[in-house]
């Protein structure tokens, strides 16, 4: 039988990495127990939806939305929000700085899912037409056609 350093160093060498997550507070710990969720690096969409879809236990939201990481390159992310309203990112430590974000509740995450079969974005036109604006520093507080519009403007599409 395989010890478990055994077992995590293959993982490790096949892509998956585990993600502490001792730094959160308690009803965050509880919801990844709860979920049976391990969250692993570079998985935010799988940790989050995860993590949102099966909770049953605690009030959780799923977000995504474009982040800034901590060299301050901006990228596509997804993380859980709180019933207070508090983000809590299940991926990245130290948390990154969020630059736009929309939420959605556990029956839209399920629903994706149960469409796509998959973890992804649940909205990837809006991500990767944010992503593009925050990437040409364009204004991201008006609507989102009008930053379509820009975007395309933009980059001549």
């Amino acid at each position: 039988m395989k010890s478990i350093n055994q077992v995590l160093d293959e993982l490790n060498r096949n892509g998956w990495s585990p993600v502490s997550y001792k730094h959160h507070p308690h009803h965050i710990k509880t919801a990844i127990k709860t979920s049976r969720l391990r969250p692993a690096a570079k998985q935010c969409f799988a940790n989050s939806q995860k993590c949102v879809a099966a909770q049953e236990v605690v009030e959780l939201k799923y977000a995504e939305g474009i982040v800034l990481t901590d060299i301050g390159f901006p990228i596509v992310h997804a993380w859980v929000v709180d019933a207070d309203g508090i983000d809590h990112d299940l991926t990245l430590n130290p948390k990154p700085k969020i630059i736009c974000k929309k939420i959605y509740d556990k029956h839209e995450v399920r629903k994706k899912l149960i469409e796509t079969k998959f973890y992804s974005n649940l909205d990837a036109e809006w991500c990767h037409f944010m992503h593009l604006a925050v990437q040409l520093n364009l204004p991201i507080d008006l609507p989102f056609e009008k930053i379509q519009e820009l975007v395309n403007s933009t980059i001549g599409g």
